[in-house]
């Protein structure tokens, strides 16, 4: 069969077999659009392969549609489908190669399995996957997903066969289909069966219904889908016909799809749990999968049932080949998790999203107050490092000083630079959820990405414009009022030095500081939903043992609730941010942070208390390395939140890079527009 997809280059031009006939082009266009493929020769190498022998007979099938490098997905496969079309007597042994794979194979576990989250926890899930891995499952011979093993030979398959129009394998289907009837085979009605119960009993679980009085009559398709199916399954075995019970199911299944839909919509309100995630992808995965199954019984549009397998056959396909992957079930696993911490993080964000010249300006306002008080801080910081204290004790005093000062911005509503993108990245995700197609939704997320960087330049200013000046001021006033010296010459020294540019590595540290930010953020937002979710509030104010409190109980119970999220990860924040050095001298690690405002703060008394140490070379390469660790920190926190959020929407890697190519054309357009807001801000609607 190799010698019919055969082609060579020479002399700048592709020679192809057409209809028999030796052909040339020029290499490039022609190479772009599919190497040619020879309508005759195809032909002839189908009958040849239909004639072999028994048992392989459509995996060479398989082969011979497999696309060859640089033609396109759909290719071969096209003409094969021309050449089953156009000759009765190959599309019956096509028909019968079909019959032959299929005849004894059961289809049950991949019909009702494949392709659908296990109803196990996270933690057998990745025990069971790493088992895997190490010594792969081995299904019965007669099982379908051995036999699509067998099939479809390369494990790579999965990639070209999704690739091909839907259409196309509609019409091979169709072929394949003749008068066959599916609803005898008692194992796709097994398969109906089992999902309908499934999805029954997970839509009647404690859980789910606790979070689903928002809908009345929310378990009543749930209740009814079994019977539904049943019913459509009877009438289908008896011969009773009529498409009564088939519309009924497939409105059952419908209803129970939007109920799950709806709770979905409204976790930003309800809150959920990674269990409660996981159930209700789970449901989806199975009501669509019953949706295509059903399909598959429709009792009179055979053009349905062959568009039904054609949408099965890509997604059964790569479930097989490398659905149960380590890699997989680990990036599934981290999908789970990512939507869930990111959920109340977005809440928390928007507020930081400075669209409009009033909003901007706030911003800017706030982050002048968060600068003031990292300048006393950064003061205080100072005057710790002199009190002779054991390592862990430092790391403790150094944490708390921080944790303090994260916590006060985070209470009087300023707002600390590079601490922001960890929450307002996750805002991002409203983006995806909200646009009605992925390519709308790419380009809400790109203009929140600019709204996001123009808030990331005003907070950076504030911050900068305050604790500078302000720390200066704190230490000038100290030394003529008490005459106490904030840092002597060798301790601006080594101020200076830790914030080179070239000489030190702040900007590694600057990492490392955007990890921790990147860290609390989630932290807050997972935090944020859990309080929701668990109904913190409405507890606490009717917890009994609180009566003594009377008025104020449902007080500090709103106020725990509006604010357990940002106080617990500021704490954490100061206390990593604070200890990380002091740990890494402990363990001998070359682990520290850096921080912009604290950073900047420090470099100001440090020129103060020595201005003989800095020439202009200096001071410009000192500046150079606040401005540096400022933008690590950004992009470092920004990157990898966004990344998450991204991921927890299954965002993939081509798609991302469309974001990217999105962000850099705007940027050449109007680089403007990514320091200031426009005289009015952009509309927020999805595309």
């Amino acid at each position: 069969m190799a010698k019919y997809g055969r082609s060579w280059r020479h002399c700048g031009f592709r020679l192809g077999l057409d209809e028999g006939r030796l052909i040339a082009s020029p290499n490039g266009g022609g190479a772009r659009a599919a190497v040619l493929v020879a309508s005759r020769a195809v032909k002839e190498a189908l009958a040849a392969t239909l004639a072999e022998g028994q048992g392989l007979r459509l995996a060479a099938v398989v082969d011979l549609a497999r696309p060859r490098r640089g033609e396109a997905p759909d290719a071969r496969l096209r003409t094969l489908a021309e050449a089953l079309e156009a000759d009765p007597r190959q599309a019956a042994g096509f028909r019968s190669a079909v019959v032959e794979a299929a005849g004894s194979t059961r289809f049950v576990h991949l019909l009702a399995e494949s392709g659908i989250l296990a109803d196990r926890g996270l933690g057998a899930v990745l025990g069971q996957a790493i088992g895997e891995a190490l010594l792969p499952p081995v299904h019965a011979p007669d099982d379908a997903r051995s036999v699509l093993r067998r099939v479809f030979r390369r494990r790579s398959d999965h990639a070209w066969v999704a690739a091909v129009p839907t259409e196309l394998w509609a019409r091979l289907a169709a072929v394949a289909l003749g008068d066959h009837d599916l609803v005898a085979d008692a194992d796709v009605a097994t398969a109906i069966r089992a999902l309908a119960v499934r999805t029954s009993a997970t839509g009647l679980d404690e859980e789910v219904l606790s979070k689903l009085a928002f809908a009345d009559g929310y378990e009543a398709p749930f209740l009814s889908l079994p019977l539904r199916v049943e019913e459509l399954l009877t009438d289908r075995e008896t011969g009773a016909g009529g498409r009564a019970h088939f519309d009924e199911a497939v409105r059952t299944t419908r209803s129970c799809r939007a109920v799950v839909a709806g709770l979905r919509g409204e976790r930003h309100v309800r809150g959920t749990s990674l269990r409660l995630t996981r159930l209700t992808r789970r449901m989806e995965q199975e009501l669509r999968r019953l949706e295509r199954l059903l399909a598959l019984v429709h009792p009179s549009d055979p053009a349905t049932r062959a568009e039904a397998i054609a949408r099965l056959l890509p997604e059964l396909l790569e479930a097989v080949q490398v659905g149960r992957s380590l890699r997989r079930r680990v990036g599934q696993t981290i999908d789970l998790l990512a939507f869930q911490i990111t959920e109340h993080a977005a809440a928390k964000g928007a507020k930081y999203l400075g669209e409009s010249t009033k909003a901007y300006l706030k911003l800017f306002g706030a982050a002048l107050g968060g600068g003031a008080l990292v300048g006393v801080f950064a003061i205080f910081k100072l005057f710790l490092s002199k009190i002779d204290l054991p390592l862990a004790g430092k790391a403790f005093v150094y944490g708390l000083n921080y944790a303090v000062c994260f916590s006060l911005i985070y209470m009087v509503g300023a707002t600390l630079a590079t601490k922001q993108p960890a929450v307002t990245a996750a805002a991002l995700a409203k983006g995806l959820d909200g646009a009605q197609s992925r390519e709308g939704a790419l380009e809400r997320v790109a203009d929140a990405v600019v709204v996001v960087w123009r808030s990331q330049f005003v907070s950076f200013l504030g911050n900068l414009l305050a604790a500078f000046p302000l720390a200066v001021a704190i230490a000038v006033g100290l030394e003529r009022a008490f005459g106490v010296e904030t840092v002597d010459t060798a301790g601006a020294l080594e101020l200076l030095a830790e914030n080179h540019a070239f000489d030190s590595p702040a900007l590694a540290y600057a990492a490392v500081a955007g990890v921790f930010l990147f860290g609390a953020g989630l932290l807050q937002g997972a935090v944020d939903n859990r309080v929701v979710y668990t109904e913190l509030e409405a507890r606490m104010a009717g917890h009994p043992r609180l009566a003594f409190l009377r008025g104020l109980r449902p007080k500090l119970a709103k106020a725990v609730a509006k604010h357990a999220g940002g106080l617990v990860g500021n704490v954490v924040l100061g206390f990593l941010l604070g200890s990380a050095g002091v740990v890494g001298k402990i363990f001998g690690l070359p682990i520290d942070i850096r921080h912009i405002a604290f950073a900047s703060a420090h470099v100001g008394v440090a020129a103060l208390d020595a201005p003989h140490l800095l020439d202009l070379r200096e001071s410009l390469v000192v500046l150079a390395g606040v401005l540096g660790i400022g933008f690590v920190n950004f992009l470092v926190s920004f990157g990898l939140t966004l990344a998450v959020t991204l991921k927890s929407r299954r965002v993939t890697a081509v798609q991302f890079g469309r974001l990217f190519r999105m962000l850099v054309g705007r940027f050449l357009r109007n680089p403007l527009a990514w320091l200031i807001p426009p005289r009015r801000a952009p509309s927020s609607e999805g595309t």
